[in-house]
């Protein structure tokens, strides 16, 4: 199960990025991408993010999940598509000569985070 060794990075990622005068405490939630090639069962990551939040004292964050489709780019005829089965065709002229544009990497976007715990959260 590779969702317990993404979530510990994503984990990393977000505690290492908190501003000094943040603590960790104060996330309110992290937003993330996940690309549909990267086979990453998105309810097990959010569901191990809840179990190893406490780890990084930060019980009160929720993390947020898009999925961001397959897109492909023709390298015979330029045609972009989305493509939701895994076959790597251009649609327009038949080519197999393609170049992934999206659809990969998990990318974490942004930390939410409430300057005091009085306030509003702010990004």
């Amino acid at each position: 199960m590779h969702e317990a060794y993404v979530t510990k990075c994503l984990l990393d990622c977000v505690a290492a990025s908190l501003p000094k005068w943040c603590r960790p405490e104060n996330v309110v939630s992290v937003n993330a991408t996940v690309g549909m090639l990267d086979a990453v069962n998105v309810d097990s990551l959010m569901f191990l993010f809840d179990c190893m939040k406490e780890e990084y004292r930060m019980e009160a964050a929720q993390l947020i999940i898009a999925k961001v489709p397959v897109s492909i780019r023709c390298d015979e005829c330029g045609y972009l598509q989305v493509i939701y089965e895994p076959e790597f065709l251009c649609s327009a002229c038949g080519s197999c000569q393609v170049t992934i544009e999206n659809g990969q990497g998990i990318l974490l976007n942004n930390i939410v985070i409430m300057e005091n715990a009085d306030e509003n959260p702010s990004h």
